[in-house]
């Protein structure tokens, strides 16, 4: 994870918004199947994400980190007492869902492999969640690691 720098906006990527809203849109049951298709298959691109993390203190002052480097975050949970963590196409997603960052808290860049990373030290957290509240997009362990392997076949 690269640590975000907020004087450099980070722009959305309008493909991964515009599919996303597709995907909220109210569709025929066929429409619906090949929007899942098509964002799926563009999930499988070089894409990235915002996070807000609480960074170790000993990382606090390096601009990247690993999944070993977060302390802590806040999380999101379901009524079965699932985890989430929640990531963001943009800074404005992030700000809605998120005004003000608590002490200790830092904004990053991250990307799948960051996210499973993340996944795979924190057993307890069942997924990411891209955009909360807005598009709700899962990402479990099991859909990081194929959207890679696909992206890795395609070298």
């Amino acid at each position: 994870m690269k640590k975000y720098d907020s004087s450099v906006p980070f722009q959305a990527d309008p493909k991964l918004l515009a599919l996303l809203k597709k995907r909220k849109g109210i569709l025929t049951n066929e429409a619906t199947q090949k929007v899942r298709e098509e964002l799926t298959v563009y999930m499988t691109n070089d894409l990235w994400f915002l996070v807000a993390v609480f960074p170790a203190e000993s990382a606090r002052k390096e601009d990247f980190l690993t999944a070993l480097d977060i302390e802590r975050a806040d999380m999101m949970q379901d009524v079965e007492n699932q985890y989430y963590l929640p990531v963001f196409t943009d800074e404005e997603s992030l700000l809605a869902f998120k005004p003000e960052l608590k002490e200790g808290e830092a904004i990053y860049l991250c990307d799948k492999k960051d996210m499973l990373e993340f996944l795979g030290f924190n057993e307890h957290v069942a997924a990411i969640v891209v955009n909360p509240m807005k598009d709700d997009l899962l990402l479990y362990r099991a859909i990081l690691q194929n959207l890679l392997k696909v992206a890795a076949d395609r070298l």
